[in-house]
């Protein structure tokens, strides 16, 4: 039980860290830089990728890894991007290799590269491999090969790196698997002290919050990163709440209406913020109070600004709980919610 805790928090964590990419990617913001060592961030990635499916992570990371300078939460988006890419190209399970190491190169080196110090992660799978006339086109935005892709992944990844200075280099083999390296340009300071990640935050509860219901209670779950909905669906199992997924707003609104008049009611609804695409979380939380004035929805981001909720106010939710949250703050939210 604790394991799965343990992934299910990294699985919350993880949806903040890339609300905060995502939204501060799209708005061009520049965040501070830090030193710190990729180690941790590869060691979490391996973590969370293998968590509830056939693939595991190999890490092979040296002790005298330098660190680089810049922003880790955007670096982590990039690893995460990439190990996620790699983890969808083997369906059928198996391993994914991240490498880790210094490189001193010279002008003449094979990658292309501009001479210098690199620190230098190497993402390896052996999964379906990419076809060479696609292989061009990978970070192009927009461009996607994948059904119910964005073309976003790949083109944020070279953005990010490129914004650090340093770059990506692809390999791959239909049939046989797919290389990314990533170069960074390197420096010999120490990591800056104090955690790369933020803890969870406490969740916000109107005083008026409360109606009848409880543990047993049913919990509709809108949220379009699966890993997080599937950690939050065994939170709530844990805590001795039934729960549905609906991955988009539309989705979330049909599920709510259907099971509004019938023998199994939706009796809370966490309702991400950030959807991409489609209707945002307020547009949900309006239509299904357009038919059901006492819906208790609680609003859940890992970026709550005057954005999330434009159109509406705190006042407007049962509760307001930031990603990524703890067991307890869960709880805490859900007993407002219910009524317990």
């Amino acid at each position: 039980m604790q394991t799965f805790l343990n992934e299910a928090q990294l699985a919350l964590g993880d949806a903040e860290i890339l609300a905060h990419q995502m939204l501060a990617f799209t708005r061009g913001e520049s965040q501070a830089k830090r030193v710190f060592s990729i180690s941790d961030l590869l060691t979490r990635v391996s973590r969370l990728c293998s968590a509830g499916s056939g693939v595991r992570c190999k890490l092979y990371l040296p002790g005298a890894l330098r660190c680089v300078e810049g922003d880790p939460t955007q670096i982590y988006q990039v690893f995460h991007n990439l190990v996620i890419n790699a983890n969808q190209a083997m369906p059928s399970g198996g391993t994914i290799n991240l490498t880790a190491g210094n490189a001193n190169l010279t002008p003449d080196n094979p990658f292309g590269m501009p001479a210098g110090h690199y620190t230098v992660a190497s993402v390896k799978d052996r999964g379906c491999g990419i076809p060479p006339e696609v292989l061009p086109r990978i970070f192009e935005p927009d461009f996607t090969t994948k059904a119910d892709g964005s073309g976003f992944g790949l083109a944020s990844c070279q953005a990010i790196v490129t914004r650090h200075g340093g770059a990506i280099r692809v390999a791959s083999k239909v049939g046989v698997g797919t290389e990314f390296l990533v170069f960074l340009p390197s420096t010999d300071m120490t990591a800056t002290p104090g955690a790369v990640f933020s803890s969870p935050r406490s969740p916000v509860v109107p005083a008026s919050a409360g109606r009848a219901g409880g543990r047993g209670s049913r919990v509709l779950i809108v949220e379009d990163q699966v890993d997080v909905a599937r950690a939050t669906r065994g939170l709530l199992k844990h805590l001795g709440y039934e729960s549905l997924h609906s991955a988009t707003g539309e989705e979330a609104i049909a599920t709510y209406r259907e099971h509004l008049d019938s023998s199994e009611p939706i009796d809370v609804i966490l309702l991400d913020m950030t959807l991409p695409g489609g209707l945002s979380g307020m547009e949900v939380a309006k239509e299904i109070r357009r038919f059901d004035s006492l819906a208790r929805i609680v609003a859940t981001s890992g970026y709550f600004d005057e954005g999330n909720l434009a159109g509406g106010s705190t006042e407007d939710f049962a509760a307001i709980l930031p990603k990524p949250y703890s067991m307890a703050s869960l709880s805490e939210v859900m007993e407002a919610a219910t009524g317990l």
